[in-house]
């Protein structure tokens, strides 16, 4: 099998993900519960709500008289009154007159709706407006026509159970979150009308959000949600929420790999990478592997490299990152030619870095991201290069099915990331080298986003330290300029607390003069080498670590020779 389609189940025996619970005890309440009974089986877009409905309306099929609404079928047109007549029908209903009614409910639809939710409400008075727009199209009174109508269902409903030798009517209702919002509001409005029919159970699939939605539209942003919470009340008795987060996909998990010729022997990382991106959406775990086996195809005649499960793991990992994280995605791709393991490590390690590259701020998410970046880290252990390159290839290759990612600067961003790794390289041995020569640590700093000011390319190396009552900071920097290829290097000094700039300036300006340094700032630069991008990074390091040394000896040596200055500036 190629693709996954998104055809619901329609039977319990076909239960993948552990649900036949919650069937086997919503089917006991529906055959028990006392009548007019109203239940949601609510869900988000895809959580198996249909698939939920189905398997119900299966296994208490031969108990109750059931009819079907798909109110997405009729969303073009009038779906109220699609819906009534749809009733009637099912129920063997033959009045022609009361058909008429229905009819003119579809021809006048939204004063209609206004009519039937004023009575239903319990008013039993429609607006004035409303009234006249209805008595120019019935002969007989409106109110009177509207309520007969309640009585004429009634009746129907009656007769139909009586003929089939049943004691009650479940009516699925489906689809209405696939209505526009406001549409879908105006559709429950009417269908209260019939909700308190004896002997009627009613079933919608719904999405509460967007009943919420619908209802502001309607009626304004002011509404609150008190007010959209009260709305549902008043139309269901019994709220179910679809338990996706209950959702045991092992089995589903398992079926779609082996529908896709992939044989694994624990599917536990698969399990894992979706639970961290896609979560237990039924519709959302078979876009994933319909985007998986699309690509694997295409990778295939490409490079003819699919040849082992880790690497169809690798491929999976990096569409649940596009699915999910397309930020996480859009980076890694940007920089995926000079990507490598110390990278991935850092940004699994470091929400800081991923909140940097991705201009993304909210703690939730950032460490659901670093929470799937472990997963894909852990995957591509730190010495499997072969595993760690076609991670790199698939970055590149899995462009094809993303919908919103912008590449425009991926050339530039390769180049961020080739000189800050040999930048970081080149200071490595630099710190190791001072280090040695005179005791002192520098550590590493590079920025994690591109600025006006900064390129994450640039490198610096600096310590804080201190000579009789004099606090300065000494630090080095490499700077390159990625058009020509040019790396420039320079030293750093100024002040730190408690040391003012001015008692800094007064004791080292002299000093800063003899030795050709530049005043900027607060702080004073010494332009030390320049070199290209082809040089050799030991021998640029061994120049760089010199030059260092000497001048950390100079300054120091200044100070400690001008000791008696310092004290009369104390």
């Amino acid at each position: 099998m190629l693709g996954n389609t998104d055809k619901p189940l329609t039977k319990k025996q076909n239960d993948l993900f552990g649900i036949a619970p919650y069937i086997d005890g919503l089917s006991k309440f529906i055959l028990n519960t006392d009548t007019p009974m109203t239940i949601s089986i609510q869900g988000d877009w895809g959580s198996g709500k249909t698939s939920m409905m189905n398997m119900i309306r299966e296994q208490i099929s031969d108990k109750v008289h059931s009819v079907w609404f798909n109110t997405w079928q009729f969303s073009q047109f009038e779906v109220t009154s699609s819906m009534l007549h749809n009733l009637l029908t099912e129920l063997d209903c033959g009045d022609e007159k009361l058909k008429r009614t229905i009819k003119l409910f579809g021809e006048t639809a939204k004063t209609a709706v206004s009519a039937l939710a004023e009575i239903g409400a319990g008013s039993g008075i429609i607006g004035d407006k409303v009234m006249g727009f209805l008595e120019s199209r019935m002969s007989d009174d409106p109110v009177d026509e509207i309520k007969n109508l309640k009585n004429k269902f009634q009746q129907a409903v009656n007769a139909k159970l009586e003929k089939v030798k049943k004691d009650r009517l479940v009516i699925f209702v489906d689809d209405l979150d696939r209505l526009q919002p406001q549409k879908a509001v105006e559709f429950l409005e009417v269908l209260k009308l019939f909700l308190d029919c004896e002997n009627c159970i009613f079933i919608l699939a719904v999405d509460y959000e967007i009943v919420t939605k619908g209802i502001k539209q309607k009626f304004g942003n002011d509404v609150d949600d008190t007010k959209g919470k009260s709305f549902f009340d008043k139309i269901i008795q019994l709220p179910f929420k679809i338990p996706v987060s209950q959702y045991d996909i092992n089995q589903f998990v398992t079926k779609m790999l082996k529908n896709m010729g992939i044989s694994v022997s624990d599917t536990k990382d698969y399990i894992e990478l979706i639970k961290l991106s896609a979560g237990c959406n039924p519709r959302s775990i078979k876009r994933l592997f319909n985007t998986y086996r699309l690509l694997a195809i295409m990778l295939l005649n490409k490079t003819k490299s699919i040849t082992d499960d880790k690497t169809n793991l690798i491929l999976f990992s990096v569409i649940c990152m596009q699915s999910e994280y397309e930020k996480l995605y859009s980076y890694l791709v940007s920089c995926s030619g000079t990507l490598d393991s110390e990278m991935l490590k850092e940004i699994s390690e470091d929400v800081q870095i991923i909140s940097d590259a991705t201009d993304i701020s909210d703690e939730d998410e950032l460490h659901k991201i670093s929470n799937f970046a472990n997963c894909i880290n852990r995957i591509l252990k730190e010495d499997d290069y072969e595993h760690l390159e076609m991670f790199k290839e698939i970055l590149r290759f899995s462009k094809l099915t993303s919908v919103t990612a912008d590449y425009e600067d991926e050339t530039k961003s390769e180049l961020d990331w080739k000189y800050r790794y040999k930048n970081k390289e080149i200071c490595s041995i630099v710190n190791r080298i001072v280090n040695e020569k005179t005791g002192k640590e520098f550590p590493i700093w590079q920025p994690r986003k591109n600025k006006e000011w900064h390129k994450i390319s640039d490198t610096y190396c600096g310590i804080n330290d201190s000579c009789k009552d004099l606090s300065l900071k000494l630090e080095y920097s490499l700077k390159s300029d990625y058009a020509v290829g040019i790396t420039a290097v320079s030293f750093w000094n100024f002040p730190v607390k408690p040391t003012s700039e001015e008692y800094f300036d007064t004791l080292l300006s002299a000093f800063f003069q003899e030795n050709h340094f530049v005043k900027s700032g607060s702080s004073y630069e010494l332009k030390l080498m320049k070199f290209s991008s082809f040089d050799e990074p030991q021998k640029v390091a061994d120049k760089i670590a010199e030059a260092v040394i000497k001048n950390i000896s100079a300054i120091e040596d200044y100070i400690n020779n001008n000791i008696k200055e310092c004290e009369n500036h104390g």
